[in-house]
């Protein structure tokens, strides 16, 4: 055989493969095909068989290569959903806080107006009894009432 003992590829060297038909690296099944087909040469029978061996290393070898071109592609389709996952995440969280921001503020409003509602019921009650002690003395409270009605038009 023409080929040497170990693969030069990163991979291979690193596995320490030794040149087998059934190697991974396509370069390897190539040259052993074609170190058969040359010590085969001149016999028809085998000239057939070598023939059906090419034609399946030309099916395997576009078999891989749609195999890696799957893969690639599935590879940045799983990057893309990642990151869009990542993006999602980020959003929910800054909505979260938003969400926690607005609450907080919409209950500052709600006891601000409380607040404020009890102000006027005081004002109400102490207007209501100035207007008891004027009608108890005899006085007209008319001037009470427009009072109570111009601070409850005002607040």
């Amino acid at each position: 055989m023409v080929l040497q003992d170990t693969c030069k590829h990163s991979v291979c060297a690193v596995m320490h493969a030794p040149p087998t038909a059934h190697h991974p690296c396509k370069h390897i099944l190539i040259a052993f095909t074609y170190t058969a087909l040359t010590m085969l040469n001149g016999h028809p029978r085998q000239a057939e068989e070598i023939s059906g061996l090419k034609m399946r290393l030309s099916e395997v070898s576009s078999s891989l290569d749609t195999e890696r071109t799957a893969r690639a592609l599935a590879a940045s389709e799983a990057e893309a959903r990642i990151a869009a996952k990542e993006a999602a995440e980020a959003k929910a969280d800054a909505l979260a806080t938003e969400n926690a921001a607005l609450v907080q503020r919409l209950m500052d409003l709600k006891g601000s107006e409380a607040a404020r509602l009890e102000e006027i019921n005081r004002l109400h009650e102490e207007a209501f009894e100035n207007a008891k002690r004027w009608q108890v003395r005899g006085q007209r409270g008319f001037v009470v009432w427009r009072t109570v009605v111009t601070l409850l038009c005002v607040l």
